[in-house]
């Protein structure tokens, strides 16, 4: 269950603190990982960083701040990355090495128990509080279709906005749905969302919303207003306008770049909220009026691609 967080201006400045430290602590340890690899050291396994984060800590009086466990869940995912890694190396895939995460690009932070580090005082389980380790008692609204026993939590943000992500012990009688007695096939469309067949005959369609479509424009018009104040900075520092940035550095963000990243952020966020929330109704109301839902089986990678020239 995914709650919306509503900070305080001073819990907000330690959230902020809180992400821009693990964040750290991230890269730090996939920056030693990389080393230990390139100067073939003994594996940086998940035990191994636990311990470098037990010395860490007794060093930094930053991330003495942060909750132990939280430290390592950030570990945890470095340890799955390189995982992954390896296996797609193994495989002969494209192996594709873990990146540095910047600030902007690094969602949150997890807690892997309740009660270490973070607490929930609600009733009813919806809205209510959230008491989160060096930050304090933090407002949030939102409500489950199920109660059941919290196991663990993370903290994201996303679009300038801070959610808490709540994962639940829940009996499998709590998290049925009522489901109905009919049957029926359905298709994907290209003029409409999906075209069912029902055992009676009948033929329902159901349309394809088509966010991303109705906000094309105001998307194209700020994009374009973004590439003009890239090309004023470019311009300040001295290249072309299409002239590429040397190797590790960055463009320079302005008061106004910054204000206009902001609002394409928040567009296509909302566009991604409304296909969650158009998704789960329509699953939801497919699932409480049919027992059987048939499909055909298509390969839609091989469909999506581009032609060969």
């Amino acid at each position: 269950i995914a709650y919306r967080l509503y900070p305080s201006s001073t819990q907000t400045g330690l959230l902020e603190e809180s992400l821009a430290l693990h964040c750290r602590v991230y890269n730090s340890l996939l920056e030693e990982h990389k080393r230990r690899l390139y100067f073939k050291e003994p594996a940086f396994n998940f035990s191994a960083m636990c311990k470098a984060l037990t010395q860490w800590r007794g060093d930094s009086d930053s991330l003495k701040s942060l909750n132990a466990q939280s430290l390592q869940v950030t570990a945890k995912r470095v340890a799955l990355a390189f995982d992954a890694f390896f296996r797609r190396v193994k495989r002969g895939n494209d192996p594709g090495y873990p990146r540095f995460k910047p600030l902007k690009r690094f969602s949150g932070w997890g807690y892997k128990a309740y009660g270490d580090g973070w607490r929930i005082h609600q009733a009813d389980g919806q809205h209510g509080c959230v008491r989160l380790s060096g930050i304090g008692l933090v407002p949030m609204r939102g409500k489950g279709r199920f109660i059941g026993i919290p196991k663990t939590a993370e903290v994201q943000h996303k679009s300038g906005k801070w959610y808490l992500s709540v994962t639940y012990n829940v009996t499998p009688e709590a998290i049925m749905r009522q489901r109905g007695s009919d049957a029926a096939a359905f298709d994907w469309g290209i003029d409409t969302l999906l075209t069912i067949a029902k055992t009676d005959g009948s033929i329902e369609t159901i349309d394809n919303p088509r966010w991303l479509k109705a906000k094309i424009d105001t998307i194209k018009t700020l994009q374009r207003v973004i590439s003009v104040e890239e090309i004023k900075v470019k311009a300040l520092l001295g290249l072309a306008p299409n002239e590429p940035l040397k190797k590790g550095r960055r463009l320079p963000v302005t008061a106004k770049l910054k204000r206009l990243y902001v609002q394409l952020s928040s567009i296509h966020g909302k566009l991604a909220r409304q296909r969650h929330d158009f998704y789960h109704k329509l699953t939801s109301k497919l699932v409480s009026r049919f027992s059987v839902l048939g499909s055909e089986e298509l390969a839609v990678k091989n469909m999506s691609c581009a032609p060969r020239s």
